[in-house]
C-alpha cells in the first residue's frame, strides 16, 4: 500500500514524513510535481531516500508540458545513481 501526498510539501518536513512512513510499514511514498507550487520533487525523493531504505519512492505525476521528459529521465537516472 502506498501513500501519496496531495497537499503542499515542503522540503523541511519531507525526512519526517519518510521515516513515519517507513517506520509505520507503507510500501511506498510519492510526491506531487507541481512547479511553481511546491518545491521540486526530485530534490523531495532524495531528502526521502536519504532517511530510508526499504520503502520505494516515486512521483505521483508530472506534467510533460512543464517538464520535459527528459529533464525528467535525466533527474530520475542521477537520483537512482545516488541513492541505489
Amino acid at each position: 500500500m502506498e501513500m501519496w501526498l496531495l497537499s503542499k510539501v515542503f522540503a523541511r518536513d519531507i525526512a519526517g514524513y519518510a521515516a513515519d512512513a517507513e517506520r509505520a510499514g507503507w510500501d511506498g511514498l510519492m510526491f506531487p510535481d507541481s512547479q511553481n507550487v511546491i518545491g521540486d520533487v526530485f530534490v523531495h525523493l532524495g531528502i526521502a531516500a536519504a532517511v530510508t531504505s526499504r520503502i520505494k519512492l516515486g512521483t505521483g505525476v508530472t506534467n510533460p508540458y512543464t517538464r520535459h521528459p527528459s529533464v525528467v529521465a535525466s533527474a530520475a537516472v542521477d537520483l537512482q545513481q545516488v541513492t541505489g
